[in-house]
């Protein structure tokens, strides 16, 4: 292809915000370059280590065998994750405009993620995954940006790492691809694929802590056959560096919309205030607090509310599906009454070990358990939080109780 074709950008092939729901149109791309780093030596070397791990396994097509199966089957997840990696030059990333993007367009498949673990520098995806033209496939390469992501927006990616990363000037992302398992095949294009990709950054440094997004893609063909078989995520994968070490995002492989799912009965109406759970390691510290207040509105026609500042912090950093809330329960029954959540999906939180302080609140004149305002009388308030773990069950996480005060009169200063 020409080489005046314009270089791909993070936001052009993943869409503004990375929707699910966005096309990533037919732009042409550059024809890959010879990668600089891994040797052809060294990567036959791999793939025959593949090859030979991997024959007679009817899980990866067309690997190790004479004879392809002409019925389309799933890659196996443990198979590709002890599987040798080959080597990634990220020089087009790393020095800006100093090579092309070694990906072909990648709008003619996709591969859907359901499933990341880590260990180290590793990270292994899992998903369905489909080619529009599935006799263009030799293979499975592949690759991902790994970009910062947006504080506040955990499915964008953080400025100016938005921008071509291919233009001259552009930033060198803080963490490359440094490795990959490829599985060249002569076979039918499996069902379901495994990326195991190795993190790493330009200068060798320790991978710096923080929240990124991965925007997965690749292609599935060598040659004339890669441009028909690039393949793209429908959305980023989202990964936390702790430690220097990749993390899964508990309970959340993608999330487009900044959330992730949660069982919200622990906190619904008329519940029994009880912990579910061990936290998932997160715990809960109370603050300043409201101890007294009127079911009547301020003459600045504030709504009557109990506030408290919740801080939350856990040993291992990262995000966490975190969904805060104050409640009131009935102290004779220990049942809920105001501040009730039904929310399937949690806000995305980063909490740290030094904690992350959140305000919240439950109204007391409306839209409590009863939908009227709260009786006068003594209520017990509890700061609490659900959140999930990895295996996706939902703990309910609450603090030292206190005693508030419900009354009816006009607040102080009105009359």
């Amino acid at each position: 292809m020409s080489t005046g074709t314009p270089r791909p950008s993070a936001r052009t092939h993943h869409g503004g915000a990375f929707s699910a729901h966005e096309s990533t149109g037919d732009r042409p791309m550059r024809t890959p370059s010879r990668p600089l780093c891994p040797r052809r030596t060294v990567r036959a070397a791999a793939v025959l280590a593949l090859g030979l791990a991997l024959t007679g396994c009817d899980a990866l097509p067309g690997i190790g065998g004479t004879t392809p199966s002409a019925t389309p089957s799933p890659m196996d997840p443990a198979q590709v994750e002890q599987a040798a990696t080959t080597a990634v030059d990220p020089a087009w990333l790393c020095g800006a405009g100093g090579g092309d993007d070694p990906v072909p367009v990648r709008d003619r498949g996709t591969f859907t993620p359901e499933s990341v673990s880590a260990e180290g520098n590793d990270v292994l995806i899992t998903g369905a995954f489909q080619l529009d033209d599935p006799g263009t496939y030799t293979g499975f390469f592949p690759d991902a940006l790994v970009l910062p992501a947006q504080p506040g927006q955990r499915g964008t990616v953080a400025e100016p790492y938005d921008m071509d990363l291919a233009d001259q000037g552009a930033p060198a992302p803080p963490i490359v691809v440094r490795a990959r398992v490829e599985v060249p095949s002569d076979g039918p294009p499996p069902t379901r694929a495994t990326a195991k990709l190795t993190l790493g950054t330009c200068d060798d440094a320790p991978l710096p802590d923080g929240q990124y997004v991965l925007l997965l893609r690749g292609d599935g063909g060598q040659g004339r056959a890669a441009r028909d078989s690039g393949w793209a995520a429908p959305a980023p994968v989202l990964i936390d560096v702790a430690g220097g070490k990749v993390r899964p995002v508990p309970g959340v492989v993608t999330a487009p919309e900044d959330e992730g799912r949660i069982d919200p009965s622990p906190l619904r109406c008329g519940a029994r205030l009880e912990p579910v759970g061990d936290g998932a390691g997160v715990t809960l510290e109370l603050g300043d607090r409201t101890e007294s207040t009127s079911t009547v509105a301020t003459e600045e026609d504030t709504a009557p509310a109990v506030t408290a500042s919740l801080t939350f912090s856990t040993q291992e950093p990262g995000t966490r599906a975190l969904l805060p809330a104050v409640v009131l329960t009935d102290p004779d029954t220990g049942r809920i009454v105001a501040g009730a959540r039904n929310a399937e999906l949690a806000p995305l939180h980063w909490v740290s070990a030094e904690g992350t302080t959140l305000p919240e609140l439950a109204w007391v004149g409306h839209e409590t358990c009863s939908g009227y305002a709260l009786s006068p009388g003594t209520y017990t308030a509890h700061g609490a939080a659900l959140t999930r773990d990895a295996e996706g069950t939902t703990h309910l996480i609450l603090s030292t109780p206190w005693d508030l005060t419900v009354t009816d009169e006009e607040p102080d200063g009105q009359e």
